[in-house]
């Protein structure tokens, strides 16, 4: 079993909760004129949903580009060794956008649009969620576990993002 720390198990366990529930639920990408409802979601076949991430892998920000992701993924092992969520086994794809805003969205689309992932995580910082977003609406795909409390991302109310994270506005009242 891996040990993850208390202060990953509700991001994590959040995204797990979702992870469980939208892969039977949702048929995203799947479409055709035949049957608009056919086929599974984006990022999802029998045993596996691919999930995406961007963030810093190297350079000034590394520590946490690298440490959230790696927090992540020793949840999603202990996850996985014990049968995946409902059957599928957790896959998380990370590509680094040296935390840049332009690396970030081209990543964004590459994840979306190339690698066709399910869902995007752990994405770290507000200038790269910022960048992110446009895509991320356009595609209408969920994005969970942001690394920031920017307000940008909860006002005005936006349908995809599943934030884990207290706005700075809560955290600066705490």
């Amino acid at each position: 079993m891996v040990d993850v720390p208390n202060r990953l198990r509700f991001p994590v366990a959040t995204t797990l909760l979702f992870l469980l529930v939208m892969p039977t639920a949702c048929t995203r990408g799947a479409h055709t004129e035949e049957d608009p409802g056919a086929g599974p979601a984006q990022g999802v076949t029998a045993d596996t949903v691919l999930i995406g991430s961007s963030s810093a892998l190297p350079g000034n920000a590394s520590f946490l580009g690298r440490q959230l992701p790696q927090g992540s993924l020793a949840c999603l092992k202990e996850v996985n060794a014990s049968g995946g969520v409902s059957g599928r086994q957790i896959r998380l794809l990370a590509l680094d956008d040296q935390y840049e805003p332009g690396p970030a969205a081209a990543n964004t689309v590459r994840l979306i649009e190339t690698e066709r992932v399910f869902a995007l995580f752990d994405y770290v910082g507000t200038p790269t969620a910022r960048a992110a977003l446009p895509a991320v609406n356009e595609a209408r795909i969920p994005i969970l576990g942001l690394f920031t409390g920017a307000e940008f991302l909860r006002t005005p109310f936006q349908p995809y993002v599943y934030n884990v994270r207290a706005s700075y506005y809560d955290e600066a009242e705490a």
